[in-house]
């Protein structure tokens, strides 16, 4: 029997949780993200009714975490005059009709986004007003809200899933986005943004100066390559009949609901780039921010966030959305097989760590460029290009081709005081740097247009091709190169000159260092090999450099660089867009409409999705006549180029998350794939290499890359040894990820002196038992 104090200890422990613990009606802190898309009534607590009637019902339509429009029946927004304070429908969003809010006992409260940050409360006369006092606010279930205008994605099926967290992945690579660059040259010269808290009708305008006779209808001509005095038509949602297009090239090609479409029909890792040019920002006349290149990688980075938060908003809470910023290959894995996108943080910008070298003079050193280099990677930077259009301290840079390579020369100039000093390549000439043009005749309007930047003095004239820069990798540049492989940093060498690029292929190679990935086709054929036999990844951009390029391109391509695969290595294959980075994206066949077209719906490569047309607002893309207009039509591109190339290209286009993955394993140290020692003895840690509750980073630290990844179990080779047979290990991981079990036919593999293909006999079995190994199965 319980003696009496105890049975009264217990009942008054009992009866204090149960005071303590909140109702069960009580609501939670993150219930204020689930509100997203819901549609509800504004109810006063204070009233004991719905307010707002003659706006509402209301959709919460998400701004940010926790953050809400509230959008009315007819379109409106329920929003605060900000002089008189009264509340009421509006016409547009902005700050006056953006709520946060939180949770307050047993009902919510919403504040005001804007400065000031005032309340949402009730009057006396139990009018709605702006209040310094939090008013109790409650959302019941309503009918009859209005749809928020937006992009549908038009793919059907569920995200594909990889067979476990640590199990092999299959995936489409980008390997080179330019996602943020709407804050690009100063942040007013890229007309549309990937997102806007007030959604798509606010997020893709033209830019102002478009119009006839603006410097920026001038920039996006020079740019883009078209006449001076091409015009088009500047609305975009919900009409867009003139941009996107694969030929617009200051104009927004990645609203995150296009990115989503290439998401849900494969795409599972994205390179973000951050990117800046000094000297074409420098050229603008309006900008929002300054033209320093580091400023604007920080300002990247914080949107690239903001981004990502946005996306969790309209999922349900922190976490929730389908896109993940990774900073380890082990992190990205488990987002890949979880069916989310892995996103990783990159670096192009013309004037790396502010590093500019004018008349021969750097403007930083060594040890300023390792600060800046931990402060990006504390940031989550983990691929860098170390060189873009310019000359620097770290780097010759390559120039660009054609009536592009102009502007660029000119704004060299600006940058270093020199314009490129390019001279007859003497060695192989595809060891070389972009051919570079003569100022003047043949190229009038680029030479006007480069004119503006670089006014007056001389101009080059330049040898015979190949052109080769005579600026290579300084100290500084070496000095980096070594500081991004002790970080197991991803290096690309694209748009270096080939002496740099050279130089650091050279270090990778004496260091046997596989982080190293040309990512959208600025690598030469000379340098290709090096990179692949390294175990890098060699991915071309979707379209040739300077020009608009149809799917026989991307077929060429897969054909070329596939047969320079290195054996030793998965290979898997991805693309380059380089879309936003002022590039041109894929058109379609000049037959493509008449000569076998691409039909819709199809099915995505791995055939569990299917692919309808685009679309947003009131237009429809027909890829057959439309090309890549935006990123979403990506995943149409490579249905096309499906059709026209090589049986492989699927499946290599499968591989590509597993290759960047495997490569950037190695990158921070992971030993590449390679057979167990032929001689081991499993004991309490393991077998060998192959640890017993390890988590899986340790298991790949230490035993190195499996030769295949299951949802549970992964497999080795064992050496062969002495005329003896190879063998096999197998690794199973338990449901709570740690390596739980290891099973081996090595013949030189013991426990207790038990070994396969050892005849079981009483004294056998005695050692093994007096071993004391547990989990050990002799038979």
């Amino acid at each position: 029997m319980t003696p009496f104090r105890t049975v009264l200890t217990a009942a008054s422990t009992a009866l204090a949780l149960a005071a303590a613990a909140p109702p069960a009606s009580a609501l939670q802190p993150d219930d204020r993200f689930t509100l997203v898309n819901r549609c509800v009534d504004l109810r006063s607590e204070t009233l004991g009714r719905a307010v707002a009637t003659d706006v509402g019902p209301f959709r919460m339509q998400a701004t940010a975490l926790g953050r809400y429009l509230l959008y009315g029946k007819s379109g409106q927004v329920l929003a605060v005059d900000p002089s008189s304070g009264a509340v009421a429908g509006a016409a547009t969003p902005g700050p006056q009709a953006d709520f946060r809010v939180d949770v307050r006992g047993d009902a919510f409260t919403l504040s005001i986004a804007a400065p000031g940050g005032r309340f949402l409360a009730v009057d006396d006369a139990g009018r709605l007003e702006a209040s310094a006092a939090p008013g109790a606010f409650t959302f019941p279930k309503a009918e009859g809200c209005a749809t928020f205008p937006e992009s549908d994605t038009d793919v059907v099926g569920e995200p594909t899933r990889g067979a476990g967290p640590f199990a092999e992945t299959s995936g489409l690579l980008e390997s080179h986005s330019h996602w943020m660059a709407f804050e690009i040259f100063g942040g007013n010269a890229h007309c549309g943004r990937p997102w806007s808290p007030y959604g798509v009708a606010a997020a893709m305008v033209d830019c102002p100066d478009h119009e006839p006779g603006g410097f920026g209808l001038a920039f996006e001509n020079a740019v883009s390559g078209k006449p001076a005095t091409d015009t088009h038509d500047t609305v975009g949602w919900p009409t867009f009949r003139d941009w996107p297009a694969p030929g617009s090239l200051t104009h927004e090609g990645t609203y995150y609901r296009w990115v989503e479409r290439a998401y849900r029909g494969g795409l599972r890792v994205l390179v973000n780039l951050a990117v800046e040019s000094t000297g074409l920002c420098g050229l603008q006349p309006s900008k929002r921010h300054s033209c320093n290149e580091m400023d604007a990688v920080r300002l990247e980075i914080e949107q690239l966030e903001a981004l990502q938060d946005y996306i969790d908003a309209q999922s349900g809470g922190p976490g929730k959305g389908w896109m993940r910023i990774v900073k380890t290959p082990f992190e990205a894995r488990e987002v890949v097989n979880a069916g989310k996108l892995a996103v990783i943080s990159g670096v192009e910008i013309s004037r790396l760590f502010d590093c500019r070298i004018f008349n021969g003079v750097p403007a930083c050193t060594r040890e300023s460029v390792r600060r800046d280099l931990d402060a990006l990677h504390a940031m989550g930077v983990r691929s860098m290009e170390l060189a873009v259009k310019t000359d620097t301290a770290i780097s010759g840079a390559a120039g660009d081709p054609g009536t592009n390579g102009l502007v660029t020369n000119a704004s060299n100039k600006i940058e270093t005081g020199r314009f490129f000093d390019m001279r007859t390549c003497t060695g192989d000439p595809q060891a070389s740097d972009k051919p570079q043009l003569t100022f003047g005749p043949g190229a009038e309007q680029a030479s006007a247009f480069a004119s503006l930047i670089a006014p007056g003095g001389q101009t080059p004239v330049y040898p015979p091709t190949p052109h080769c820069n005579t600026v290579g990798l300084s100290a500084i540049g070496r000095d980096l190169v070594g500081r991004m492989m002790d970080k197991g940093m991803l290096i690309d060498p694209d748009h270096m000159s080939q002496a740099a690029r050279q130089s650091t292929l050279d270090l990778i190679e004496a260091r046997g260092y596989s982080g190293v990935i040309s990512s959208h086709s600025w690598s030469t054929p000379v340098d290709e090999p090096r990179i692949l036999r390294a175990g890098g990844l060699v991915i071309p951009k979707t379209a040739a450099i300077g020009m608009s390029s149809d799917s026989s391109w991307m077929v060429a391509e897969h054909k070329r660089i596939r047969a320079l695969r290195d054996p030793r290595y998965l290979f898997g294959f991805g693309f380059g867009s380089d879309m936003n980075g002022v590039a041109r994206q894929p058109i379609p066949r000049a037959d493509a409409t008449t000569n076998d077209p691409l039909t819709y719906p199809f099915k995505s490569l791995d055939g569990k999705q299917t692919i309808e047309q685009a679309t947003t607002g009131k237009r429809t893309w027909d890829f057959n006549k439309d090309g890549v207009a935006q990123f979403g039509l990506y995943l149409d591109w490579l249905e096309e180029v499906r059709r026209r190339g090589d049986p492989s290209f699927a499946q290599d286009m499968l591989r590509g998350s597993e290759a960047y993955l495997q490569m950037w394993e190695r990158a921070v140290g992971v030993p590449a794939k390679r057979a167990l020692a032929a001689r081991a003895r499993l004991g309490a840690a393991g077998l060998g290499k192959v640890l017993l509750d390890a988590t899986p980073e340790a298991m790949l630290r230490r035993a190195g890359q499996p030769l295949l990844r299951g949802g549970r179990t992964w497999r080795y080779d064992v050496s062969a040894r002495d005329g003896r047979p190879a063998g096999r290990v197998a690794m199973v991981l338990s449901a709570a990820g740690r390596s739980a079990l290891v099973l081996s036919t090595g013949p030189e593999h013991t426990a207790g002196g038990v070994g396969a293909g050892d005849r079981v006999t009483s004294k056998l079995l005695r050692a093994s038992r007096a071993s004391g190994r547990r989990g050990v199965r002799v038979g």
